[in-house]
């Protein structure tokens, strides 16, 4: 019987209507509440201003996007964090309108629930047990095919972790990247090992960085010669295990 209506995302013609348009999610009520709450999530590409922006991360009931650039048009597409919570115990059901708005050729996933990414050209409603104690998270990824698919692929399949450049490492930076899909959670672990199985280096990020750089040294800060190298990656119950070169 409890209900939060007043949830919105979507794209103003400008950044600063984008920023006005923004309403910061009320105070919960004083008890009998449900609410939904969404942010701007830094999975995908999003404008400068909106990651430079210090409230960007604030929770919000209505958060707007300026469009897409032109150049960008083939890879548009936006995610947002969205937090469910209430302090009833029991089923909450969270539904949603005016998918048919979408441009043509993109896809609408919610991304987190118990029975795995939701399309939201399919259904209406995702439905959700909550405890008083645990709010439930999800993401909502809207965008170009290829945009949308990194967050329905496990954060450390192949199609989402890789290290780059292999061979490495970069001419420029001297640095090796990992990298790892926006859904992963937590901390990512890594781990370098050589061909004898000795641990030579381990590192590891907040998740939400979706990346790891290493400057190719060991645990001693000394050089790593030209060979193969084995790394480990590891997030929750996830392991991604996987060969890299160095070339000197």
């Amino acid at each position: 019987g409890k209900t939060d209506a007043q949830n919105y995302v979507g794209v103003m013609p400008n950044a600063k209507s984008a920023a006005l348009a923004a309403v910061y999610e009320p105070p919960s009520a004083a008890g009998g509440a449900v609410t939904l709450a969404v942010r701007p999530s830094l999975s995908v590409s999003i404008p400068k201003s909106e990651i430079q922006n210090p409230k960007s991360q604030e929770w919000l009931a209505a958060s707007f996007s300026e469009p897409m650039a032109a150049t960008d048009a083939k890879a548009a597409g936006r995610s947002w964090d969205v937090l469910v919570a209430s302090d009833l115990a029991g089923p909450v059901a969270v539904t949603w309108d005016n998918v048919s708005n979408l441009p043509t050729g993109y896809e609408a996933y919610l991304i987190g629930g118990p029975a795995g990414p939701v399309n939201l050209r399919k259904v209406e409603s995702l439905p959700l047990s909550l405890s008083p104690s645990l709010p439930f998270s999800l993401t909502l990824a809207i965008g170009a095919p290829e945009i949308v698919a990194p967050f329905l692929a496990p954060p450390l399949s192949k199609e989402n972790a890789f290290v780059y450049p292999n061979p490495g490492p970069d001419g420029t930076t001297q640095m090796m990247t990992f990298k790892w899909g926006p859904t992963a959670t937590g901390v990512v672990s890594l781990k370098i090992f050589d061909v004898g199985g000795r641990l030579v280096k381990e590192l590891a990020a907040d998740a939400a960085a979706q990346k790891i750089e290493w400057d190719c040294a060991n645990k001693h800060g000394q050089r790593l010669g030209s060979g193969v190298y084995i790394y480990i990656l590891e997030s929750g119950g996830d392991k991604l295990v996987d060969k890299l070169a160095i070339v000197r």
